[in-house]
């Protein structure tokens, strides 16, 4: 959704609270932020309005892999959010590795319930994980991984391995660091993956788009 908000004029709602942070910065100028109750109106991003804005935004290389991977039937791809330190990113990695790979051993499609939607899509039905890193340096992944670190508790002093399971259209589960990037959780993360659905209504399942 797009929202124009004139400064001329008595501002009230996200775009106030948007305008009080950066009412120094010059004009046209651009904030792009997920619901107000997620984020706290904190912006995803913010900048200046150029002509390269909306595919920054809106696209980039590690996105386009990750659907072509998403679309070829994978459960889910998680993306490695590199610190810049070469020995941690690779530990992480590989840890992710190992875990994923026991994952797809030992869990189960569930069987399917008798008021399940009819299965349109030919896209096969399998258990199965891949591990996409994502570098910080990368000038193009910028405004995404912007927004996937937006609203988590996720800390860039020192960057550390970040990893975040993209499933389905491509709505991202969570972000997982420190400790929380353990064995129990990457296993409790792809038992709900590929669990069954237990709600129907979007915004009431974790994660976001």
């Amino acid at each position: 959704m797009l929202v124009t908000a004139d400064i001329s004029q008595p501002l009230d709602g996200l775009p106030q609270k948007l305008w009080q942070q950066y009412s120094n910065t010059s004009l046209p100028f651009v904030a792009l932020a997920y619901q107000p109750a997620r984020t706290a109106a904190s912006p995803v991003w913010a900048g200046p309005l150029t002509t390269n804005l909306a595919p920054a935004i809106a696209d980039s290389p590690a996105r386009r892999a990750l659907a072509k991977q998403l679309m070829g039937g994978l459960s889910a791809v998680w993306l490695l959010i590199e610190s810049g330190d070469k020995s941690a990113d690779d530990a992480a990695a590989s840890m992710l590795a190992t875990e994923l790979k026991t994952m797809e051993k030992e869990l189960e499609l569930p069987p399917p319930a008798r008021d399940d939607p009819k299965m349109r899509a030919r896209i096969p039905l399998k258990i199965a994980f891949a591990i996409q890193r994502v570098s910080r340096a990368d000038p193009a992944e910028a405004a995404f991984i912007a927004q996937l670190l937006a609203g988590e508790n996720q800390t860039n002093q020192p960057p550390i391995p970040i990893a975040c399971p993209v499933f389905g259209r491509g709505r991202a589960l969570a972000t997982l660091s420190g400790s929380e990037l353990s064995s129990d959780v990457i296993e409790s993360a792809s038992r709900f993956l590929i669990g069954a659905c237990s709600c129907e209504v979007k915004e009431l399942n974790p994660g976001k788009d």
